[in-house]
């Protein structure tokens, strides 16, 4: 084979679009804008939802989408909803909207958000902007990949719905049987022999006992049917158990390469301040952040008359120079404290936001104890339902202090 084979189906459904009339309520008739956040977040968590939504995002540097947003919803007509996120969404707004990353996508990525199963939850499949780089170098490549996603989990959940072949063999069989049966039934027996009589008799039986053995097996095949639909839901619960495992230990892989140095070496304009300590950082820029700190409590004492002093204006440079270090404490406990208001019981949205900051839940049995991943020199328990209404605003003070 010279060519790889295509898809015909974008075709086939182009075709049908052009020469027959479809129902004005078909899925992808045409891709939409995502101008209202609630909207977009009670058709993603609507229980009645039956088929899956592809999200597209903006690149950050083009504000343009990877791919043409309409060419890629032709080929999902009928199938999926194609939704359009635009360059003058927050990203971070929508994704604490949402409540979830796997509702989102952002700098071109395509994410198919699939329905809520029967536990409540959500699965998805992300193509990242350098997944989509790799697969750009193929024509078409892209479309064909969403396209086998969105079919093969649709002809997965409708299994059900599809006639099983053995179905159809049973349903030949039971004619076949009928036929037979209503052909003896019509046969004249008045002046027949009682051995031939007793051949009805048996017959019969055979015909009842037939279809008792048609119908048990008929229920074990649905039965079995059912259990691997089971399997399946409970596969792609573990599934997505594995891929937030998996994202929280890049996060920890991330932080100990990170920390695997004990020399820090900050740049101040055109010179480097070099100092070496046997700590390693727990967290990014944690030993930076704390000198920083240090230096801008000792810069906001100093009195009037240092003004002119060069003690002064190194010390404000170097502060001058690493302001967005500063804050980047800040916006932590900014996002904790969204995140922790109206706190009842730790949940997942919580432990990602700690998790930047490479601190685990690392006991959960009476009490909920944190602390940083590798390093069990430093924790802090707090309770694992609120007791007040202050109860999140009191554990997000108690992590700064103790932990911070």
């Amino acid at each position: 084979m010279s060519v790889q084979p295509q898809s015909t189906r974008p075709k086939l459904i182009n075709f049908l679009q052009q020469n027959c009339n479809f129902n004005l309520n078909t899925i992808g008739s045409s891709h939409v804008n995502v101008d209202n956040f609630n909207d977009f977040k009670n058709i993603v968590f609507d229980p009645n939802r039956d088929y899956p939504i592809v999200l597209v995002s903006c690149m950050n540097d083009s504000g343009l989408s990877f791919v043409d947003c309409e060419k890629l919803q032709e080929h999902l007509f009928g199938l999926a909803q194609v939704y359009f996120l635009e360059n003058n969404i927050n990203s971070y707004e929508f994704e604490s909207f949402m409540g979830t990353t796997k509702c989102c996508a952002w700098d071109g990525a395509i994410n198919i958000i699939y329905p809520i199963n029967k536990y409540s939850n959500i699965s998805n499949t992300l193509f990242s902007r350098s997944k989509l780089t790799e697969l750009d170098k193929e024509s078409s490549a892209i479309f064909r990949s969403i396209l086998s996603y969105v079919t093969n989990y649709t002809n997965i959940r409708k299994k059900s719905r599809h006639l099983s072949p053995y179905d159809v063999k049973l349903e030949g069989l039971k004619n076949r049987r009928n036929k037979l049966k209503a052909e003896i039934r019509n046969l004249n027996f008045e002046n027949s022999s009682d051995e031939l009589v007793e051949y009805k008799k048996l017959a019969n039986e055979l015909f009842e006992e037939l279809a008792n053995a048609e119908e048990s097996f008929s229920e074990k095949i649905k039965q079995q049917e059912n259990s691997f639909l089971e399997m399946l839901s409970q596969s792609e619960e573990q599934v997505n158990k594995l891929s937030d495992e998996n994202n929280r230990l890049n996060s920890r892989i991330y932080q100990l390469e990170y920390s695997n140095s004990n020399t820090i070496q900050n740049k101040v304009g055109d010179n480097s301040i070099i100092i070496n300590l046997n700590e390693n950082d727990l967290y990014n820029n944690e030993i930076k952040l704390f000198i920083l700190e240090a230096i801008q409590n000792y810069f906001n004492s100093l009195p009037q008359d240092d003004k002119s002093t060069r003690k002064y204006h190194i010390f404000k440079n170097l502060l001058d120079c690493n302001q967005g270090f500063l804050s980047q404490k800040d916006d932590f406990f900014n996002r904790l404290k969204v995140e922790f208001k109206g706190y009842t019981k730790l949940n997942k949205k919580q432990r990602d936001v700690l998790s930047e900051c490479n601190v685990e839940l690392k006991n959960e049995i009476s009490h909920n104890t944190i602390g940083f991943i590798g390093d069990d020199r430093y924790t802090m328990t707090f309770a694992k339902t609120a007791s007040d209404a202050k109860a999140g605003d009191n554990i997000v003070r108690d992590i700064k202090k103790q932990l911070f």
